[in-house]
């Protein structure tokens, strides 16, 4: 039996709150979806999800994990005729997925994102090994690409030991102002 999808008729305007874009620009030319990157592994692609937004299936949009797949290279924005910017409109999508408690549909990305940020707020910059480590602890797959990584470290292409940049104090006040912005 199908479910019946649930329509919110305040999506699009809760994106648009949250990024500035209005997706009623969108005409649906798929000039985005032509040239993005990662569109093959959307299940739906970018003018899909824009489509899915206007007609206000916000469950279907932020429960898929193809908002999670958007790279931010800005493909998107540079084809589109009415310059509405399809990563801004992601990134709002995934704020509004998390701040109301959507599982995340693909846990390497959440993993990825946590570990590096941490990472750079500790060294000032990415510690490969350790990034490598993190998201290996928190997606419980220690095995998984091993091959891969160990002739890069025997290559010297990984430092063993992390370096830190000279001024990590402005680095840590960046991030101290960006999460005392988050609570307010």
């Amino acid at each position: 039996m199908r479910e019946i999808a649930k329509i919110d008729t305040t999506f699009a305007e809760q994106i648009k709150n949250e990024c500035g874009e209005n997706v009623y620009s969108c005409y649906q030319c798929k000039k985005c979806t032509l040239g993005c990157p990662t569109a093959y592994a959307m299940r739906y692609k970018p003018h899909q999800l824009i489509e899915a937004i206007q007609l206000g299936q916000k469950d279907l949009v932020l429960k898929d994990q193809s908002i999670w797949l958007c790279l931010s290279c800005q493909t998107c924005m540079a084809r589109c005729p009415q310059n509405l910017d399809f990563v801004k409109v992601a990134d709002a999508a995934r704020i509004i997925a998390q701040r109301e408690g959507f599982k995340i549909p693909v846990p390497e990305i959440a993993a990825f994102n946590s570990s590096f940020l941490s990472l750079v707020e500790r060294f000032g910059r990415i510690y490969e090994i350790g990034l490598v480590m993190l998201i290996k602890l928190k997606t419980k797959q220690i095995m998984k690409d091993m091959a891969m990584g160990l002739p890069l470290f025997f290559k010297g292409k990984f430092s063993f030991l992390p370096h830190k940049v000279e001024n990590i104090s402005a680095v840590r006040r960046i991030f101290r102002n960006t999460k005392e912005l988050e609570q307010k």
